[in-house]
């Protein structure tokens, strides 16, 4: 998996789950898209036609190919660790780490 559509997928994942992401303001349109949440656009970007337009033809394309081939990915958390506070297991997702 190339890794322009990972990130995509991690960035929608640590939106959907924090409404956050540490990820670039192409990464964080593209994800909003993937999502099909537009709330999640940068501030900048709040037009939706311009978000698009933010993004180049390769990336338009990523979106694409997340929405087509890899929904079974978002949303799913991807990449998670475990981490262990005061005894009590908690899942924490790897945007916390990245959004902090």
């Amino acid at each position: 998996m190339q890794w322009e559509i990972k990130k995509i997928i991690e960035n929608a994942n640590c939106l959907a789950s924090t409404g956050r992401s540490g990820g670039s303001t192409g990464e964080v349109i593209a994800a909003a898209f993937v999502l099909n949440r537009m709330e999640f656009l940068p501030a900048s970007y709040q037009d939706v036609v311009e978000a698009w337009d933010r993004l180049d033809d390769e990336w338009q394309e990523y979106v694409r190919i997340v929405k087509r081939d890899h929904q079974h990915l978002e949303v799913g958390l991807v990449i998670e660790q475990e981490r262990s506070v005061w005894g009590i297991e908690v899942k924490m997702a790897a945007c916390f780490q990245a959004a902090s």
